[in-house]
């Protein structure tokens, strides 16, 4: 059995939940994510938007889930509260993205940030 964690979109935009006797976990990859963007659109058709999709565990603390880039050798760690943060500007793979004719695409950068509380020892 591959053990496979619980990674989700804390922001997307329906939340579905139901129960189940047994429940089977599973991992069903590609998948598409619904989200929410809040647009400003002050400066249209010269505005900027900036949408932020932000992943992690429901269930599992950072010391029991490790996330790390695909793209390591990209990566930038810079420190903040702990060793543990990075920033890399190639933040998703883009090599089946289509391009549209109503927007452009400028950058995606990806952000790890873990979150402490001071409640827990983790």
């Amino acid at each position: 059995m591959i053990w496979l964690p619980d990674i989700i979109l804390y922001n997307k935009l329906v939340f579905r939940t139901f129960s189940l006797p047994f429940v089977m976990p599973t991992w069903e990859p590609p998948v598409v994510y619904h989200s929410f963007c809040t647009m400003n659109i002050e400066w249209y058709p010269y505005d900027i938007q900036q949408c932020e999709l932000k992943f992690g565990s429901w269930t599992y603390s950072g010391t029991q889930l490790d996330l790390m880039h695909l793209l390591s050798d990209d990566v930038k760690y810079v420190l903040r509260k702990n060793e543990s943060e990075w920033d890399v500007e190639r933040g998703v793979d883009v090599s089946a993205y289509q391009e549209s004719v109503e927007w452009d695409l400028l950058s995606i950068l990806g952000t790890r940030h873990e979150k402490w509380y001071p409640c827990c020892d983790y």
